[in-house]
């Protein structure tokens, strides 16, 4: 029979397995961007503290791929003013010795949008995330690369927040 064939097999066993990933909600990273973004915030101005150049220029990349928007550096255009950006280290573990095993690293982020006069759009946003990092003494160079690793991957989480968040709490008429 037909289903005894192995490339048969496998081939139904791969459908079924898709749909059952499928029903259960799973989504790839990226794909659960489905708010809109508002028009009228179509151009924006990124601005922030000092510090934020990081943060700013990947909020500005993934407005342009994710949402096509225009980043501008106009004064006619909205804001969306990075208030601060805190990345801290902190220690969870230590060793026999007295030495850091282990760290805890939090990246928190304070944003709010503007209209070009001052007017806040949308109050201050608040995005807080956290990392756990082991530290090996052995392999400092590895460890510290890992550590730029992470933080620029809590960057790029706390973009994806805060731009889902802005587009959710935007309100619906025009100001």
């Amino acid at each position: 029979m037909w289903w005894r064939n192995k490339n048969c097999s496998r081939v139904i066993a791969a459908a079924l397995m898709a749909l059952t990933v499928s029903g259960c909600g799973f989504h790839l990273r990226g794909a659960g961007d489905r708010v809109p973004w508002p028009a009228a915030l179509n151009p924006v101005r990124i601005l922030g503290a000092r510090g934020t150049e990081d943060l700013r220029d990947e909020l500005g990349r993934r407005l342009r791929t994710r949402y096509s928007v225009e980043v501008v550096d106009t004064q006619s255009a909205p804001v969306l003013r990075l208030v601060s950006e805190r990345f801290e280290r902190r220690t969870l573990a230590l060793t026999v010795f007295g030495k850091a095993s282990e760290y805890l690293l939090r990246l928190r982020i304070e944003m709010q949008v503007e209209d070009a006069s001052g007017k806040v759009l949308v109050p201050k946003t608040v995005v807080l995330l956290q990392r756990n990092f082991s530290y090996d003494s052995t392999q400092v160079l590895a460890m510290d690369d890992e550590q730029q690793r992470l933080r620029q991957d809590m960057v790029r989480d706390a973009t994806r927040q805060l731009l889902a968040r802005v587009a959710a709490q935007y309100p619906k008429k025009a100001p």
